[in-house]
């Protein structure tokens, strides 16, 4: 069997989320013959010791520019078409909506939408002149991928 996992996070870094997400892979290598990951680039002077079934596919861009909405879909977009092409039935386990969307409603995967924090409530945070219709539109998204994954953790 095969394991998808993405996360719109950098990966590796020092945060805690990086602690995370290497447990999380750590735990899919031992079920999984094959554990893809989909990540922001990380550090890449840091060693995350995984397994040597766990492929990392880190995802840069070319303008740095580009707001976070526009990052966010490239995201999506390259989760989705990686999974998607690849066409192996598996596990897809994703840590937020910007992955989820690549994942959910796909026949061949059964879904895992590891729930941290919801967009809806982080993002305005970091970018407080948001427009409450954004936000709406970004927890439909939300809802979306809870009402379409398989499992949530």
């Amino acid at each position: 069997m095969k394991s998808y996992y993405a996360s719109f996070d950098a990966f590796p870094t020092s945060k805690g989320a990086s602690t995370h997400i290497s447990h999380s892979l750590q735990a899919l290598s031992e079920i999984a013959d094959k554990v893809d990951v989909y990540c922001l680039k990380g550090n890449s002077a840091l060693d995350p010791k995984l397994a040597e079934n766990v492929e990392i596919y880190p995802f840069f861009y070319e303008d740095e520019s580009q707001n976070y909405l526009e990052r966010a879909q490239l995201f999506s977009e390259k989760v989705y078409n990686c999974t998607a092409l690849s066409n192996q039935k598996g596990i897809g386990q994703f840590r937020d909506i910007w992955s989820g969307l690549g994942m959910i409603n796909q026949a061949h995967l059964k879904t895992i939408f590891e729930v941290n924090a919801l967009t809806s409530i982080e993002l305005p945070v970091r970018f407080p002149l948001l427009t409450s219709s954004l936000i709406t539109e970004i927890q439909n998204i939300e809802l979306t991928c809870l009402e379409a994954c398989d499992h949530i953790v």
